[in-house]
């Protein structure tokens, strides 16, 4: 359960919240398993904070900062994440089903068993992303960077939407995601013509 005393603090809004992390640099903020769904966190700083089983669905999170975080099995269903910063965080069995991660930062970040179900995800970093049953289902990868140097732990899905509204996406990716040359050639042909 989440520290009483952090989420007092978080729930008087961004400019108090940041404000106490930077008073308190060497406390780790604990919200396990809280509700703050529709929270606004714009530009907030969750870095390092343990957020695993985190209700924020239809949070804004926009510019936020949650580097080294851990968000395990949280759920942020339609969250704003557009901009933010989550290099080298844990989304393990995370559900991110609606959410808009437009030009965030996930470098280094682990997403295994990760459900990315209709997802906007056009210009983010994956660079150095670990995957393993990491779910794409009508995901928007369109301007993805990093693709090519994903590391597939084991395979993950994904579906035709995908790869119809994304573009043209790197054949290493293809393969980690167990896709077979022949999808992979009428891949290629669709995404030409």
């Amino acid at each position: 359960m989440a520290n009483p005393e952090h989420l007092q603090i978080v729930k008087q809004g961004v400019e108090v919240w940041n404000q106490w992390r930077k008073q308190h640099s060497d406390i780790t903020p604990d919200l396990t398993r809280a509700n703050l769904s529709g929270a606004k966190l714009s530009r907030a700083n969750l870095s390092e904070a343990n957020l695993g089983g985190v209700f924020l669905g239809g949070a804004n999170l926009s510019e936020a900062n949650l580097s080294g975080t851990v968000l395990r099995r949280a759920n942020l269903r339609e969250v704003n994440l557009r901009q933010a910063n989550l290099g080298q965080v844990d989304l393990f069995e995370a559900n991110l089903t609606r959410a808009f991660l437009g030009d965030v930062n996930l470098v280094g970040a682990l997403l295994i068993l990760t459900n990315f179900v209709k997802t906007n995800m056009s210009g983010a970093d994956l660079s150095k992303v670990s995957f393993s049953e990491t779910i794409f289902g009508d995901t928007n990868l369109t301007a993805v960077w990093g693709l090519e140097t994903c590391r597939h732990i084991g395979p993950s899905t994904l579906d035709h939407r995908t790869l119809a509204r994304s573009g043209p996406l790197p054949l290493a990716f293809l393969r980690g995601c167990s896709l077979n040359d022949w999808e992979i050639e009428v891949t290629k042909y669709h995404s030409i013509n």
